[in-house]
């Protein structure tokens, strides 16, 4: 059964940093995020800090984000414009619009013009057509002219889908949908959700949730299938069954700028959180079982972090291949399953009162059971 596999540690007592939980309990509580005692006595806290909380609770209320409408439109060249100015036209369109740049920078090759928020790099006309001169037989050529990047770090330009700095991840997805491919800056802490189409390309920069920095640029795109987002919802791909670069049965090796926050074991597994995922594995030789993410400091290869929407999750990963319901905890969770293409492994999306409550890959247990028979 499924929920074997996902509480296959409670089988025994697990241990937190060297001591038994019931241990814990009578020293204080146990910090979720660090794993450290907190003493008993100071679980109560004073009216002053209540209050202090309270008041912090309030101040980002306020900065809450609605979810915008799901636009499920496949990407057009639109998408690529600003203002409906197309990439590779002259900068002069740019400069009519937004009249002269506050800083123009010169190079060989291409010129950076900077706004307030908003850069634009052109390619030279002169390197252009001498690397494209048929009579030389160059290797390396500038494959495009004009504007070949647009670079948005302020909330003053929004993209042609309304996009700006500053709106949610989920928003983005929302937006645009499944990302051709999802990057990890690990070491600080950014994702990039990028769209592509031929030979352009969308990048939306995230960091603690919401869009730091946009980018549109013009690439010559070497990939067998032209640029194109090889993702469909119902489909999921080998190398989507991993989450934060881990593999299941690959064996451990840690980031070597990722410090694992709490590790708690028992005689057969470990299991080591890190910021936002954990990583569960065989005792002795450390071979990964099961991967999951607790909290939304991490994405799924498709963007999902803990905390989105029923409706964000189906769009990005379409109709599950099986579905369960458990009420034995006192409300409603929902799981949805979906399975590899050879069935080896699976990925479980757990669903309370319509957000994503937790995202778990590991092994499909039928099919290790066929082996063990």
């Amino acid at each position: 059964m499924i929920s074997n596999v996902v509480q296959a540690t409670e089988k025994n007592p697990p241990v937190i940093d060297g001591q038994t939980k019931k241990t814990n309990e009578k020293k204080g509580l146990s910090n979720a995020a660090t794993g450290k005692n907190i003493p008993a006595t100071n679980v109560k806290k004073t009216d002053k800090a209540v209050k202090t909380k309270v008041k912090s609770v309030k101040s980002e209320s306020k900065n809450i984000q609605k979810l915008k409408d799901i636009q499920g439109k496949a990407l057009n060249e639109m998408d690529f414009t600003l203002s409906r100015i197309k990439l590779g036209e002259s900068v002069e369109k740019i400069v009519a619009l937004k009249g002269k740049a506050d800083k123009v920078t010169h190079h060989f090759l291409r010129d950076e013009f900077h706004w307030d928020g908003f850069t634009v790099i052109v390619n030279n006309d002169a390197p252009y057509f001498y690397t494209n001169r048929k009579d030389l037989n160059l290797n390396k050529r500038i494959s495009f002219r004009g504007m070949v990047s647009f670079y948005i770090d302020g909330k003053n330009v929004v993209t042609a889908r309304g996009i700006s700095v500053g709106d949610l991840r989920e928003n983005v997805l929302r937006t645009y949908g499944t990302p051709t491919e999802v990057l990890w800056d690990g070491e600080k802490k950014q994702f990039h959700l990028i769209y592509t189409l031929r030979d352009k390309k969308i990048i939306f920069m995230v960091k603690d949730n919401n869009v730091i920095s946009i980018q549109m640029s013009l690439e010559k795109n070497s990939s067998p299938n032209n640029g194109l987002n090889k993702k469909k919802p119902g489909q999921l791909l080998n190398n989507e069954f991993h989450l934060a670069g881990f593999k299941i049965g690959d064996q451990l090796s840690a980031y070597p700028w990722d410090t694992w926050e709490k590790k708690i074991t028992n005689p057969q597994e470990e299991t080591w959180y890190y910021s936002g995922y954990a990583v569960r594995v065989t005792a002795k030789s450390h071979y990964i079982e099961t991967l999951f993410l607790y909290n939304n400091k991490m994405i799924t290869a498709r963007g999902l972090a803990l905390g989105d929407d029923i409706s964000t999750a189906e769009l990005l990963y379409g109709k599950p291949n099986k579905m369960e319901v458990d009420t034995s905890s006192g409300h409603v969770r929902t799981s949805y399953i979906y399975f590899s293409a050879d069935k080896r492994y699976i990925m479980i999306l757990f669903f309370v009162r319509q957000k994503v409550d937790g995202i778990l890959v590991t092994k499909n247990p039928q099919i290790d059971q066929k082996k063990n028979k």
